[in-house]
């Protein structure tokens, strides 16, 4: 490779990689001289830079659950955060100082006032039910034995 070919590399890295950390960038061309003799494409620097950024984030994440275990088991050595017994017990002392809830009628909605105005219309007899049914399998018949069925019933 010339001079010219590494320079003009070079600044390709440098164009695509120049918002990257420097920590992210060499810690991908380490990874990658462990794994390859040859010079990684771009494609495979980038890989590994969003594999180094989702390690990144993995361990602040950790640090902070850390952290806040840390805080917390510092604060009930100080008595400052009760104990989840403690907890339950206060909020069971609440409930029973509470009153009887009033036990409310359900309201009917205007749709449902203007359904039950319906509704009566709609009660058949049995044999009402049956007359329908068989309006409704010879329509079916009808259909099914029609030559241009579109239906395909």
């Amino acid at each position: 490779m010339s001079l010219d070919e590494e320079g003009v590399l070079a600044g390709e890295f440098d164009r695509i990689f120049s918002r990257e950390s420097p920590e992210a960038i060499q810690w991908a061309f380490q990874v990658w001289r462990d794994k390859s003799p040859f010079f990684p494409a771009v494609s495979e620097i980038r890989k590994l830079v969003l594999e180094f950024r989702r390690g990144q984030r993995e361990q602040e994440r950790l640090r902070a659950e850390l952290d806040e275990k840390f805080l917390l088991e510092e604060r009930r050595r100080q008595g400052q955060v009760p104990d989840y017994q403690e907890v339950v017990k206060q909020l069971r002392d609440v409930v029973e100082k509470m009153p009887e809830p009033e036990k409310r009628k359900p309201q009917m909605s205007t749709k449902m006032r203007g359904l039950m105005e319906i509704v009566p219309t709609l009660h058949l007899s049995e044999d009402q039910i049956a007359v329908r049914r068989e309006k409704e399998r010879a329509e079916c018949e009808r259909y099914r034995s029609h030559a241009n069925n579109e239906f395909n019933l």
